[in-house]
């Protein structure tokens, strides 16, 4: 029967192979340490385009924004205190901007709490302003000014800050990420979107910023945290 010569096959491989090995042994080691050498050429890829077939209708439509709208990716920080409108929370969260602004590499605009302006009427016509002036006032009634500016524009109160002024969110937009051929050379290459996540982590991780409690996101911030973990 078929199954009968399927087993003798294996029966006389069996056989063969513990008559000879030594000469199997010795290939297997030979064949270990040729792969073992192209290690050096593995490279691990995070990005999330390659969960998807080439021409799947997600990278398709991906493409096409980027064409119009160049990067898709942000990354973000959520900070969380007792009072976002106090004034040494107002100081953390400019200058946490601030630092994400100057100190990621791919950054190229952001978005939090103190860098919204404010159009105002006046006799002579209308100024724009900041919500949260350069020097920031220490006195109750200016700061609830500030507070009150901030909730009068819907696109602040209902994606920036919460109700209850505890959570505000800090969103940095980032210029388009090269192209692999560009920066993926040698086997120390990191990727954009690795690079500008570690640089996020290491600035929100600083002692300065820990009363804010910020939390990083962002998928170059996940893909770098996911690299971290895997190791």
């Amino acid at each position: 029967m078929k199954i009968e010569r399927i087993n003798d096959w294996f029966a006389r491989q069996g056989r063969w192979m513990v008559q000879k090995r030594w000469l199997v042994l010795s290939l297997f080691i030979l064949v270990f340490a040729i792969g073992f050498t192209g290690l050096r050429y593995f490279k691990v890829s995070a990005s999330w385009e390659n969960y998807f077939l080439e021409d799947d209708p997600m990278l398709v439509k991906t493409k096409e924004f980027k064409d119009i709208f160049g990067n898709d990716n942000f990354a973000a920080v959520l900070t969380q205190c007792d009072n976002s409108f106090m004034k040494e929370n107002l100081e953390l969260i400019r200058e946490l901007t601030n630092e994400m602004m100057d100190s990621i590499s791919y950054a190229d605009k952001i978005t939090s709490l103190t860098d919204i302006e404010f159009m105002v009427g006046n006799e002579e016509g209308m100024t724009i302003e900041q919500i949260v002036p350069d020097l920031i006032p220490t006195d109750a009634a200016s700061l609830e000014t500030i507070r009150r500016k901030a909730y009068m524009k819907p696109h602040i109160a209902e994606r920036l800050v919460s109700k209850d002024g505890t959570l505000s969110w800090i969103i940095l937009k980032l210029r388009t990420f090269p192209k692999d051929s560009v920066w993926n050379k040698g086997k120390n290459a990191v990727s954009p979107e690795v690079l500008t996540g570690n640089e996020l982590e290491h600035i929100i991780t600083k002692d300065k910023y820990q009363k804010l409690h910020p939390k990083g996101t962002g998928l170059p911030y996940v893909t770098a945290m996911k690299m971290k973990w895997i190791g």
